[in-house]
C-alpha cells in the first residue's frame, strides 16, 4: 500500500488524466478516481487517529510530569525543613561538628544580605523588564487600517482533529 504522499500524487495524476465522454458527458476512469480517493481518505483517517493517540500520550505524560514536579518540590521542602531543624538543634546544644562513619555535619560561615520589606533606596534597586510585541493590540490595529509597519496578518489553515 502506498503512503499518503504517493496517493496524493496519484490522485493529481488521475485528475489530470480524467476524460469526459463528449456524447454522454460521463466521466471516464471514475473507478480509478474513487479508489484513489478511498485510499487517500483511509490513510488520512489512520494518520489522524495516530495523531490523536500521540496527543493523548503527551497529555498523560504532562500530568505525570506535573505530579512528579509536585512530589519533587514536596521532598525538597521537607529536606529544607529538616535541615533547618537539625541546624537549629545543633546550634542550640553548642554542637558545631558531628562526625560518624556515614556523615560529617559541620558549619561554615557565610554572609548574606537581608533586606526589609520597606527598603526603597532606588540606587540599589534592580529593574527587570521583558519587552515583547502585544500581538492582540497589533492585530486590532491592522484590522482597523492603522497597522504598524513591519507587522502583517497571515492567514493559516489549522487542521482540526476531533
Amino acid at each position: 500500500m502506498s503512503n499518503l504522499f504517493q496517493i496524493s500524487k496519484d490522485l493529481l495524476m488521475i485528475f489530470e488524466s480524467l476524460e469526459v465522454d463528449e456524447e454522454t458527458g460521463e466521466i471516464l476512469n471514475l473507478g480509478a478516481l474513487e479508489e484513489a480517493t478511498y485510499q487517500f481518505e483511509s490513510k488520512a483517517e489512520a494518520l489522524a487517529l495516530f495523531i490523536e493517540e500521540l496527543l493523548g500520550e503527551a497529555d498523560t505524560l504532562k500530568a505525570k510530569e506535573q505530579a512528579l514536579k509536585e512530589r519533587r518540590i514536596s521532598k525538597e521542602n521537607k529536606a529544607k525543613s529538616l535541615k533547618k531543624y537539625l541546624s537549629d538543634s545543633m546550634l542550640n546544644t553548642g554542637k558545631t561538628l558531628i562526625e560518624t562513619d556515614l556523615v560529617r555535619l559541620s558549619f561554615r560561615r557565610s554572609e548574606v544580605v537581608e533586606v526589609s520589606e520597606d527598603f526603597d533606596l532606588e540606587e540599589f534597586m534592580q529593574v527587570k523588564t521583558t519587552v515583547t510585541p502585544d500581538k492582540a493590540k497589533i492585530k486590532a490595529a491592522i484590522k482597523s487600517g492603522q497597522g504598524p509597519e513591519g507587522a502583517y496578518l497571515v492567514e493559516k489553515q489549522n487542521l482540526q482533529i476531533k
